[in-house]
């Protein structure tokens, strides 16, 4: 799957087979209220000095205005040598716990890589200001366990790593446990591209 990672947007084109994870910032002006030390510092990865903003598999870096289908199909055409499945996400509580695995393709060189699991809310209403927008879609809720993510020593051929954590979602602006999507992304920390994604609404809840 693509991922794209927006700072700041509204709509994206009528596409599908992505992953989204929206990024709330801290300007201009007062920013969105829901801007947190996590998204202003996924900003700060990019270098991003203006939004809206958009980074696709973290190569294609541009306002998120300008999206076409075509340039978002020159990157879905790419092939990608990995697969992520997400078994479970589920919500105990104010945690969400997740059963993942990240299995490698192809044997990758080098030991620059982070897999990141991120809670984002589907739709938001509290966050409103006053620029006129109403509601936000794909808003990132957290990021397990920081924005820095966890580091993968090494991606080789058909060596399934796991990835189960617990996510403790308390002190986020979540407005509806009942909302929620669980996003994991495997990315080159060096070249900043995104190697593969994957994504599943949390249905499972008490």
């Amino acid at each position: 799957a693509i991922g794209c990672n927006i700072f700041f947007m509204r709509v994206i084109p009528n596409i599908s087979n992505y992953t989204v994870i929206k990024y709330q910032q801290d300007f201009p002006g007062n920013g969105d209220p829901y801007a947190n030390t996590e998204s202003v510092n996924r900003r700060g990865y990019y270098g991003i000095n203006s939004i809206p903003r958009m980074e696709i598999d973290g190569q294609w870096d541009g306002n998120a205005a300008s999206l076409t289908i075509p340039i978002f199909n020159t990157y879905q055409q790419e092939p990608a040598f990995m697969e992520i499945g997400i078994q479970s996400a589920t919500v105990l509580g104010t945690n969400v716990t997740v059963a993942a695995t990240i299995k490698p393709l192809i044997t990758y060189a080098g030991n620059n890589f982070k897999y990141h699991v991120v809670v984002v809310e589907n739709t938001t209403y509290n966050n409103a200001s006053t620029n006129g927008e109403t509601q936000f879609e794909n808003v990132m809720m957290n990021m397990h366990p920081t924005e820095v993510g966890t580091t993968i020593t090494s991606l080789v051929q058909n060596n399934v790593i796991n990835v189960t954590p617990t996510i403790p979602m308390a002190n986020t602006n979540v407005e509806q446990y009942t909302d929620l999507t669980v996003v994991v992304f495997v990315q080159d920390n060096v070249t900043k591209k995104i190697l593969q994604s994957e994504w599943l609404p949390i249905t499972n809840i008490s």
